[in-house]
């Protein structure tokens, strides 16, 4: 993974805990969690024993790789895994979670995605040029990296909250085409229902973690409604939510266009320039969320 995600959240502390010799780690929740990380209490996230609520972002380029000795974390050497904790690798993750630390960021770090983790599975263990779906099918893969249930993952004891994507426009194309029963809108809503009951069932937090639509008008008519039916489903009372993207304008670089990794760019000074993302300049989407 060569991408962290951050946001006004903190990652759970964790300690993994052995009952005896060759005894199988367990993980357990630790009980002296530092002042400044968030927890859980229940279906809330917490803050230093407050409740805490959020309107998050997700960071996609950070930290950025350099042109030359690209920053990874680990790779597949044919045979098995290999950690990098050199300055490129983990040690340069260890001065992103610093450097969030010292200006107060709360971070949710991903260690693998599907559109960026899942096909370097693909391309290490089934071989380059194979579809992106074999990812949940070639048994390998599977061995290698778990299968998911979302809502029976959410009720493992070792597991403080969920969070989900929603992406209806690149899931499902035939939505909003004539004779549909679906609309990008109501599959969205009905996303965030479902999401929402498991949520209730296991009586933890569950964030909408990222999400988007693609074009000015959907984004100002249907994130609105989005957001309403989170907040309203939230039994906490606390918005969770993190949308995809915030850009920044007026960058230059090389004339003001300039390819970068994973199909991003620098475009007549806007980036990312991915469809999803939303600049301050589009009052009515931003004032959702501000």
């Amino acid at each position: 993974m060569v991408r962290t995600w951050l946001a006004t959240c903190a990652i759970a502390l964790w300690v993994l805990l052995a009952s005896g010799a060759g005894a199988v780690n367990v993980p357990r929740k630790n009980p002296k969690v530092p002042p400044g990380f968030v927890t859980t209490s229940g279906s809330r996230f917490e803050l230093d024993g407050k409740p805490f609520g959020f309107n998050a972002i997700n960071a996609t380029e950070l930290p950025v790789a350099l042109e030359s000795n690209l920053t990874y974390y680990q790779v597949w050497n044919s045979s098995q895994w290999i950690l990098n904790d050199g300055p490129q690798g983990l040690q340069r993750l260890d001065h992103v979670i610093s450097t969030a630390g010292k200006h107060g960021i709360k971070v949710i770090l991903a260690f693998t995605n599907n559109w960026f983790g899942s096909d370097l599975f693909v391309n290490w263990i089934a071989g380059a040029g194979q579809p992106h779906d074999v990812f949940f099918t070639d048994p390998r893969i599977i061995a290698s990296y778990p299968g998911e249930d979302f809502d029976h993952d959410l009720l493992l004891p070792n597991i403080d909250f969920g969070t989900y994507h929603l992406y209806p426009q690149s899931w499902y194309t035939e939505l909003d085409f004539p004779g549909s029963n679906w609309t990008v809108e109501s599959w969205g809503l009905e996303w965030i229902d479902d999401h929402a009951r498991a949520a209730s069932r296991a009586n933890k937090p569950v964030i909408l973690e990222e999400f988007g639509v693609g074009g000015l008008q959907n984004k100002t008519d249907i994130y609105p409604k989005w957001v309403q039916r989170a907040l309203d489903t939230n039994h906490a009372g606390y918005a969770y939510i993190m949308p995809w993207q915030w850009g920044e304008l007026g960058l230059t670089e090389s004339g003001g266009n300039r390819i970068i990794k994973y199909a991003d760019a620098i475009n007549h000074g806007a980036s990312p320039n991915d469809g999803n993302t939303f600049y301050i300049n589009q009052t009515a989407v931003w004032d959702i969320f501000t």
